[in-house]
């Protein structure tokens, strides 16, 4: 299935060709530090999490375009949640009051600047630190998962499938363990395929990961 992607804090719009299974349920994930703290700003449609949006509404904020910004915290937890209604599904961030400060999560919000580029959304980090694209953990990620049970896997044999905006640091890579594998294809544009699924099934992850490494491409 062709499909088309792009990553929270990038312009650049990719091409690749999917497995069917992979459709309606997707999460992409950035990070950016502020006052030395690092933080993921998250996006997902078709699922939203259950601890941002069963919490209770404390106050609202506005970023750095004007746009109100939504902030929950569940019960006494330090945690708080600001959250954008965007591209038909919900980005949301977090700083916990106790160890960041009261005002970490203001700060944060107002720099931000959220927006969409076609179906996606669009991040501008307002000049704080982005992730380090050395660290895998603080990469521009898009993952989308499948729409099959975990008992019952489609053609892909994966219960996700994941690109990763790597720049030179894209690497192919193999991970397996007793029951789950990951396998990583790297694609000459700096991003990455990744499969992760059964381990039984590494040969199929192989050959999916390598068909979509292959026909990923800028748009």
């Amino acid at each position: 299935m062709p499909t088309t992607f792009t990553f929270l804090t990038s312009a650049q719009t990719y091409r690749a060709d999917i497995p069917d299974e992979f459709g309606d349920f997707m999460e992409m994930t950035a990070a950016v530090s502020i006052n030395g703290s690092r933080r993921s700003i998250v996006f997902t449609r078709g699922r939203s999490p259950g601890e941002v949006t069963q919490g209770t509404e404390v106050e609202q904020l506005k970023d750095s375009r004007g746009q109100v910004v939504r902030i929950f915290k569940n019960g006494n937890a330090p945690t708080r949640f600001a959250c954008w209604s965007v591209a038909g599904g919900l980005l949301w961030t977090h700083a916990e009051v106790d160890t960041d400060g009261a005002a970490a999560l203001t700060a944060l919000v107002s720099h931000l600047t959220v927006g969409t580029a076609g179906q996606a959304p669009q991040l501008s980090l307002g000049g704080l630190p982005g992730g380090d694209p050395s660290r895998p953990e603080e990469r521009d990620r898009v993952v989308m998962y499948s729409a099959s049970s975990s008992e019952e896997l489609g053609a892909a044999s994966a219960w996700s499938l994941t690109f990763e905006n790597a720049g030179g640091f894209a690497r192919d890579e193999e991970i397996r363990d007793t029951d789950v594998a990951r396998v990583t294809r790297a694609t000459p544009y700096g991003v990455t395929v990744a499969c992760d699924g059964p381990a039984k099934l590494l040969a199929a992850l192989r050959t999916n990961a390598d068909a979509v490494a292959a026909s990923v491409t800028p748009a």
